[in-house]
């Protein structure tokens, strides 16, 4: 596996974590604002558009959100505005997201390993692979796309996983530069090799 740099990076990026200030992680609340609260609603009981209307509602009136949601293991994920359809997602499904992901995690991991989750998103499996072992993995995720990749490192501050890091970088076969191709959806982000 080599590092692959996105189009937006130096091209001699010194691999660091992300960390997020103190005074930011302050402002950071449970307590949902109004459009959010409408998005989880839209996303429960409409017919059509469960991803649409709450990723559009984030970008259009989402930038100052901070806000947490809880997993179903009783962790806080920071939530991304711009990515609000996989959290109304999540909150639709009691805080789950990959059930079958995590499941499989846990049945080949034991407490002191280090995990890596590469292509984390919005974090949910790191955060609750954290929260199951208590904080004894060494956790490391790598995530391309700032915001979510921010989010994680976010989620990981705010519940005191400090075994955990979160690296902005895509991770490959070989190592080079590339293009993230990120569509309206981000879990299907993909790598456009230069």
């Amino acid at each position: 596996i080599a590092m692959v740099t996105t189009d937006k990076m130096p091209k001699k990026t010194k691999l660091a974590p992300i960390r997020v200030p103190d005074a930011e992680l302050r402002r950071w609340s449970a307590k949902s604002p109004l459009g959010f609260s409408f998005a989880k609603i839209w996303s429960r009981h409409m017919p059509r558009g469960k991803g649409w209307v709450p990723r559009k509602l984030g970008r259009l009136v989402g930038q100052d959100w901070r806000i947490t949601i809880p997993t179903s293991m009783g962790a806080q994920l920071a939530v991304d505005p711009q990515n609000l359809d996989v959290y109304t997602t999540i909150t639709r499904k009691d805080g789950v997201w990959e059930q079958n992901v995590l499941t499989a995690c846990r049945a080949i991991t034991k407490a002191g390993d280090v995990f890596f989750d590469i292509g984390a998103n919005a974090g949910w499996v790191s955060v609750e692979m954290s929260k199951a072992f208590g904080g004894s993995l060494t956790l490391c995720a790598f995530e391309p796309q700032p915001t979510l990749a921010r989010m994680v490192a976010t989620s990981f501050q705010l519940n005191g996983f400090g075994k955990s890091s979160v690296y902005r970088l895509m991770l490959g076969n070989e190592e080079g530069e590339a293009e993230l191709f990120i569509p309206a959806h981000s879990i299907h982000a993909s790598a456009i090799k230069i």
